[in-house]
């Protein structure tokens, strides 16, 4: 999963975000909008090389790409808020000094944590304040929490009862959950289990001002996404989510 998402200002970034099917770590979302991550397993990419990514790389692969010339080189952030860890040979200095390259750009940015690469936790109040307080600055967007299905019920309560309190200290920044989606053409739960019990722990613990990031992706069941010329169509299965997430939970 990515870690740290660069976010031109005309981006509405919590529109449903494809999850990468192509042939490299890079993901294009129009608008110049490049999302940089860690492949830890070559195998994956070979595995999603399916007819499935056709309409993924038609719609997605633009000409933005070749406008923009930021490289970012990231991980995943992982484990307990407070003492991190950024991946092998990747330390919280480096992390730092990637963002300061950012802000002395002028350029908005997300930490995104968890993944299925590894579960981000946070126990305590302070550990999270201390988290933010690392990677904070004026181009901070947010914290996103991409949630997969090894994280348990106990420590999604957690994260959401950690965002609502970190409201009162950092209350202009953005907080979404990540959450892997189907996209039927019929309707319905665009989410599984998993995101089912996460939006039942905001709605219970009473968290507000918060954002919902569905994640669509290379389908191989075409009854779970919107079809187009016998394959799943990436930009209509993410539109498709974006109106099941909201007809459904309105």
């Amino acid at each position: 999963m990515f870690l740290v998402q660069w976010l031109p200002s005309n981006v509405r970034w919590w529109h449903p975000m494809p999850h990468d099917c192509g042939e490299s770590g890079v993901r294009c979302l129009g608008h110049g909008l490049h999302l940089v991550q860690l492949d830890n397993n070559p195998n994956d990419r070979t595995n999603h090389r399916t007819n499935d990514c056709t309409n993924y790389r038609t719609n997605y692969r633009t000409n933005d790409r070749t406008n923009d010339r930021t490289k970012l080189v990231v991980v995943c952030v992982r484990g307990e808020c407070g003492s991190e860890n950024w991946g092998t040979g990747t330390t919280i200095s480096n992390v730092v000094s990637l963002i300061n390259t950012l802000v002395a750009a002028k350029k908005k940015y997300i930490i995104s944590t968890g993944g299925e690469g590894g579960v981000f936790t946070c126990s305590t109040d302070a550990n999270f304040l201390k988290f933010i307080k690392t990677y904070q600055s004026a181009y901070l967007i947010g914290i996103d929490f991409d949630i997969e299905s090894t994280q348990t019920r106990a420590q999604v309560d957690s994260l959401v009862l950690r965002t609502k309190n970190a409201q009162a200290t950092y209350p202009n920044l953005r907080y979404s959950f990540t959450l892997s989606s189907v996209a039927k053409s019929t309707g319905g739960d665009p989410f599984l289990w998993l995101g089912d019990q996460v939006l039942n722990s905001i709605k219970v613990n009473g968290l507000t001002n918060y954002l919902i990031n569905p994640m669509t992706m290379c389908y191989t069941d075409l009854s779970q996404c919107v079809v187009s010329g016998g394959t799943c169509d990436m930009g209509a299965s993410a539109n498709q989510v974006a109106k099941n997430l909201h007809d459904y939970y309105s």
